[in-house]
């Protein structure tokens, strides 16, 4: 850590870890944290950090620089913990990259990693990296739930859960979501970026069942008053649809998906948007949900024995309840 530099929060994903309600309902509450993100419009470096290559992005480094210490000058006059809250430094290829059409290949988050480091070196930042992790096996059926509306109903790749996992399966290390997912792997290139010291590690399952651990945790880390953050967020779930499971994820209107068909055989042909359309835009059309999705046993035990070792080894390094929540042993071993 360089004592000499004011620290800022980075905190990166896991995308389906509580990200929205931690954005909504404690950065940008708390008044002991200043939230710099602008939820608006995506600032200019974030969008290089997330699509220009290494090369690229270091042309531009020092403009960024400059743009984003001015920025924390002039609104930190308070001296606050500042934030910047993104879960799509890591999601943003998480999710896009097993697209398989029109085989769109996002950065890596190593890569990512790099391009921070590139900004933050000569900045007088001190970047403090936060990371929320969940139990794979729940996070890949919670982020097929998600992307199958948007993009994975339309290609037989994804259409299907089942197609989905044998996929991910057959390619094994070669696949990059599963890749992304072997948390040790991805967390060491953070701490010997950034070091140790300058990575936080933080549990789902924790904020679910033992919320009030979880946030001794950040509070500790981010330097807040002991016992003030879990009342911004107690009950609060903003991405929550339903009830019981029942995770009505990333819905769309009919006229969303008739929209597809009319490009498909008529082209890109203006259509007035007079009351009919605007009747079958109100009529929603649900997403996958989570209790509908579910994995053949030898599946479940496949990607959890891919996962397991490098768990135990996260574990033992970060000492997180690992164990406890499934991560590397099954509760019959």
């Amino acid at each position: 850590m360089r004592p000499d530099k004011q620290n800022l929060f980075i905190h990166i994903g896991y995308p389906k870890t509580a990200t929205t309600a931690l954005q909504k309902f404690l950065f940008s509450k708390h008044p002991e944290i200043l939230d710099i993100r602008d939820y608006d419009s995506e600032e200019e470096w974030i969008n290089d950090l997330l699509y220009l290559n290494e090369i690229s992005f270091q042309k531009k480094v020092g403009y960024h620089q400059k743009v984003l210490e001015n920025k924390i000058e002039v609104i930190n006059s308070d001296k606050k913990s500042i934030i910047y809250s993104n879960e799509s430094i890591l999601s943003n290829s998480l999710f896009l990259i097993d697209r398989p059409h029109p085989f769109v290949r996002y950065l890596d988050p190593i890569s990512t990693a790099r391009k921070l480091n590139m900004l933050f070196s000569r900045i007088t930042l001190n970047p403090i990296i936060i990371v929320v992790i969940r139990n794979q096996l729940d996070l890949i059926k919670s982020i097929y739930a998600q992307m199958y509306n948007y993009c994975f109903k339309d290609y037989k790749q994804t259409r299907n859960f089942q197609v989905y996992i044998d996929n991910l399966i057959k390619d094994g290390v070669e696949s990059f979501t599963l890749s992304a997912l072997s948390y040790y792997d991805v967390i060491k290139e953070y701490k010997e970026i950034f070091g140790q010291d300058n990575v936080c590690v933080l549990v789902y399952e924790e904020l679910k069942n033992t919320p009030d651990i979880f946030f001794q945790k950040l509070e500790n880390v981010m330097g807040l008053t002991s016992g003030t953050a879990y009342n911004y967020i107690q009950s609060k779930n903003e991405n929550k649809k339903s009830y019981q499971n029942k995770y009505k994820t990333d819905s769309r209107s009919l006229l969303f998906h008739l929209g597809k068909f009319k490009k498909r055989y008529f082209g890109n042909i203006n259509i007035p948007f007079n009351k009919g359309l605007k009747f079958l835009n109100q009529i929603e059309i649900p997403g996958k949900t989570l209790n509908s999705i579910k994995y053949k046993n030898k599946d479940y035990e496949k990607i959890f024995n891919f996962f397991a070792e490098n768990n135990r080894l996260l574990a033992d390094e970060y000492n997180l309840p690992l164990k406890k929540y499934g991560y590397y042993e099954n509760e019959s071993e």
